[in-house]
């Protein structure tokens, strides 16, 4: 039976009203992120930099065929869910059943995922052939355990970014929420692999991004603005060079700095305009962005990140229902968060309930004095059934990898 209360308090965020934008308090372009340097820099060597650049890269053939292919998806609505939806596959194991060779087993796929991501990336940007089976098998391996292990997949999120390699970091992370949204939302098999997939390669333009203007901890000059916005389209124009991918990957990539209002780039595309799959990577883009800490800011919480782009979707920012089935999937204190409860002892998301969207299945990290439990001793309440409890805040309580699979 479906929460009432749940629901209409998420209707109730989703509805509050703020006097100026500035209120959100984020910074739309947030590109600091440490990279390999570009075997092919001279790829874009004759475009100016600033303004100038920005407007000659935006009346590029390769953009204008993008513009044209989306105007014909959009009216024939292929960006909607179309086939069974892939959240039916999904069964999820019971934390007893996670052994210790099983969470090592999902963490070294991680890991051995982040340095295919890097390989892809650089061999695209180098014009060495890279064919789209390649990409779609990172993305499938993750979906395999998404469908039997969706609250894992969600905690791998919370990996900590190497700041040598946060470009790959951040597209790992972006797919592997990409997924959840799009699952979410009632998106096929097939269609939540492609999502997947422009999730993974949206910033691959970054590449060509120098490095010296994506780590400055100081607000980025109006010019440097325009430079720091060309990375959808060189984006496209990298992503051409990929064998046998389809269209709709490089469109959401293009896309997904498009705002529904508006305001957004490259093309200041409104709602109506803007594609379902860009839309989705959108959100899942913006929340790891506000997750990560950057040189002039610390990450936020996840729960803060979620009431940031709740407060987005207010100001048509971001799709409010994409956000709301985002957020019944992963509940407001999304999975992996650590919590504050009632009793005062500190816990950890462990599993979420799309009825019960404040109450998951938590893990008890501590006793009630605040002292962390030895592994042996960690346990899991279901707030869902125990109304003598409840969550009363997030909380800041261990940043390292090492703890990553506490109490999972």
């Amino acid at each position: 039976m479906s929460n009432l209360g749940d629901e209409k308090e998420l209707e109730k965020l989703l509805n509050i009203k703020l006097d100026k934008l500035e209120k959100l308090d984020i910074l739309e372009d947030d590109p600091v992120m440490s990279q390999d340097p570009v075997p092919d820099n001279d790829l874009f060597k004759d475009i100016p930099p600033g303004k100038e650049g920005f407007e000659i890269l935006s009346q590029s053939p390769a953009v204008n065929r993008f513009e044209e292919f989306l105007l014909k998806t959009i009216d024939e609505t292929n960006d909607m869910p179309n086939g069974p939806p892939f959240a039916r596959s999904i069964t999820q194991i019971a934390v007893t059943e996670r052994t210790e060779v099983y969470k090592n087993g999902i963490q070294h796929q991680y890991d051995t995922s982040l340095k295919k991501v890097r390989d892809i990336f650089l061999r695209i940007t180098s014009k060495n052939p890279v064919h789209n089976d390649e990409i779609i098998k990172v993305v499938d391996d993750f979906m395999s355990i998404f469908i039997k292990d969706k609250c894992i997949l969600l905690n791998l999120v919370n990996c900590k970014c190497d700041p040598q390699y946060e470009l790959y970091h951040h597209g790992l992370h972006v797919c592997l929420l990409c997924i959840n949204i799009a699952a979410a939302c009632g998106y096929s098999k097939e269609q939540v692999l492609e999502i997947g997939e422009a999730g993974l390669l949206a910033d691959i333009g970054m590449l060509h991004i120098p490095n010296d203007m994506l780590k400055k901890k100081v607000k980025l000059k109006t010019n440097e603005l325009f430079d720091i916005q060309k990375h959808p389209i060189i984006g496209i124009t990298l992503l051409e060079r990929v064998q046998g991918i389809p269209m709709s990957v490089p469109l959401a990539s293009y896309q997904h700095h498009e705002r529904l209002s508006g305001v957004g780039y490259t093309k200041n595309r409104k709602a109506h305009l803007i594609h379902a799959y860009a839309r989705i990577v959108a959100i899942a883009d913006v929340y790891h962005a506000l997750c990560c800490t950057r040189a002039h800011r610390r990450g936020l919480l996840p729960h803060e990140a979620i009431n940031r782009i709740i407060k987005m979707a207010n100001f048509k920012l971001l799709d409010a229902t994409i956000i709301k089935s985002f957020i019944k999937y992963v509940s407001l204190f999304p999975i992996g968060s650590f919590v504050n409860l009632s009793d005062g002892r500190v816990a950890k998301t462990v599993q979420s309930y799309e009825d019960h969207m404040n109450r998951p299945l938590v893990s008890i990290l501590t006793d009630f004095n605040g002292t962390p439990l030895p592994a042996n001793k960690i346990f899991q309440v279901d707030l869902s059934r125990n109304y003598n409890l409840k969550i009363v805040g997030a909380v800041d309580f261990k940043g390292s990898d090492e703890h990553l699979m506490d109490g999972f």
